[in-house]
């Protein structure tokens, strides 16, 4: 079993991508193969709907998605909703990279804790045919909710995240039919 964390931000020191390796190591510490990825490590055009061979990239994130086989999507919430670089990234894959696949949701604020970008991910996703599960995590004023070793501070976020993961590889077992 495979589960991928996304990092949802092309900004340098992205809190999404803490977000995203602190879920990595959460899952390798339960002893799932998970890795985490920055979509600022990934050169990909605006989504035009055409094959752009100038882009390897893009395959590159079609062969991990495809690979994967449950999703934690960790996205920052700009103006009170998705980013656009998470949204193009998501344009650029199509639904066999998520047909059936148990995925949970993670947003990260600035401020105060707001759903609207997971909830516009849990549409979007939908329309993927992504397995979007009720387990989900809110990140509010994250510049102060990591220490300096990208561990969340609040005890209660860290309960949430564990049990939220601990959800996503139940449904990945069930559904890879694992034991």
């Amino acid at each position: 079993m495979k589960i991928l964390a996304v990092g949802g931000s092309v900004r340098e020191h992205s809190y999404s991508y803490l977000a995203a390796r602190l879920v990595s190591d959460e899952l390798v510490k339960k002893k799932v193969d998970a890795e985490a990825i920055a979509l600022k490590d990934f050169v990909l055009p605006f989504a035009d709907g055409l094959e752009n061979p100038l882009y390897p990239d893009i395959h590159r994130l079609r062969r991990l998605f495809s690979e994967a086989d449950g999703l934690v999507i960790c996205t920052p919430e700009y103006h009170g909703g998705v980013g656009g670089a998470l949204k193009n990234a998501l344009d650029l894959l199509s639904e066999k990279e998520f047909l059936g696949k148990p995925i949970v949701l993670v947003a990260l604020m600035g401020g105060i804790a707001s759903g609207n970008a997971i909830n516009q991910l849990r549409i979007i996703l939908r329309h993927l045919k992504g397995l979007v599960l009720p387990e989900q995590l809110l990140i509010a004023n994250a510049i102060h909710a990591f220490d300096v070793d990208g561990q969340l501070l609040d005890p209660l976020l860290k309960e949430r995240l564990n049990e939220m993961l601990e959800r996503l590889v139940e449904v990945t077992k069930k559904l890879k039919k694992i034991e």
